[in-house]
């Protein structure tokens, strides 16, 4: 079963910089019970020191998945923060279709409306 999270549209923000926006997805259970949420789908954005932003995507679900971080070497570059957040939404997408189970894909495509 996939507990999600309300649709939050404010990405964390890490020390180095990178907004990471998440889906939660499936409860992970430890030894003692609860131990958090493994993220359905996630977005990172990092201006890189040249002013253009850089963006990654990730999206993992019952039968596995697929991702990367944030680098310059993937070479997604976009010249402001709206086209990196476009462009990744648009990945993230094309991810959630190849992988993702339906009810996934539906859970995904509503919280990347809402970003």
């Amino acid at each position: 079963m996939i507990q999600m999270s309300m649709f939050e549209a404010n990405p964390d923000v890490l020390e180095s910089g990178i907004e990471v926006y998440r889906l939660h997805g499936m409860q992970l259970y430890g030894e003692h019970g609860p131990s958090g949420h493994a993220d359905l789908a996630t977005i990172e954005l990092q201006q890189h020191i040249d002013g253009r932003w850089m963006w990654a995507t990730s999206v993992y679900g019952r039968n596995g998945g697929r991702g990367y971080g944030v680098m310059p070497k993937w070479g997604n570059f976009t010249t402001d923060h709206a086209a990196a957040k476009i462009a990744a939404i648009k990945e993230l997408l094309v991810h959630t279709i190849l992988v993702l189970h339906s009810d996934e894909q539906d859970q995904v495509c509503r919280w990347a409306q809402s970003i």
